[in-house]
């Protein structure tokens, strides 16, 4: 009779035991990956909502607005709900009045364990701001999007700050920018 092959179960079970250790060692490691993954990517998302704002009011005679949203028609809500890009086609002039006649260019809802806060540093709307022809910030003032992860400890690394100087152009820091 040949001699049979594979392992035995005090084998498996020996591995299936190292593996168990392995794998509670790192998923703490692992959350953090994933934390920083997801405040990445709503860092882009905004910084790319902005850059398409921005763009738009380069191409249109029109102004373009981005602003919170939580429904995606409308401007309102909070930040961390959502934001809205649209163009003013009506000339309404109103940053956070989307009337019937204005085209949303995107919505972008968020994911619900973030937190965004939007200031403004000229008393301008922190909630919304519109693009002129120019490209620059309506009002000429500096806007700043704070992002935080909400269940994340005290940890500069997993806030980013987006800022939004007057003449439209952005940056991203990780923790506060300077």
């Amino acid at each position: 009779m040949p001699k049979a092959r594979g392992f035995t179960l005090v084998e498996l079970m020996i591995t299936v035991a190292v593996l168990a250790v392995v794998a509670a060692i790192a998923l703490p490691n692992f959350k953090g990956t994933m934390q920083r993954n997801q405040l990445a990517t709503a860092a882009n998302e905004v910084l790319a909502a902005v850059a398409l704002a921005r763009t738009e009011a380069l191409r249109s005679p029109r102004t373009v607005s981005v602003c919170a949203s939580d429904d995606g028609a409308s401007c309102g809500g909070e930040w961390s709900n959502g934001w809205l890009v649209w163009i003013d086609e009506d000339a309404s002039g109103g940053a956070c009045d989307v009337g019937s006649g204005d085209r949303v260019l995107r919505y972008v809802e968020t994911n619900r364990n973030l937190s965004i806060a939007a200031e403004s540093e000229s008393g301008g709307s922190a909630e919304c701001f519109q693009f002129d022809r120019q490209g620059r910030v309506q009002d000429r003032g500096r806007r700043a999007l704070t992002i935080t992860v909400d269940d994340a400890p005290d940890d500069a690394s997993l806030v980013r700050e987006i800022r939004i100087s007057a003449t439209g152009q952005t940056r991203i820091c990780q923790g506060a920018c300077a």
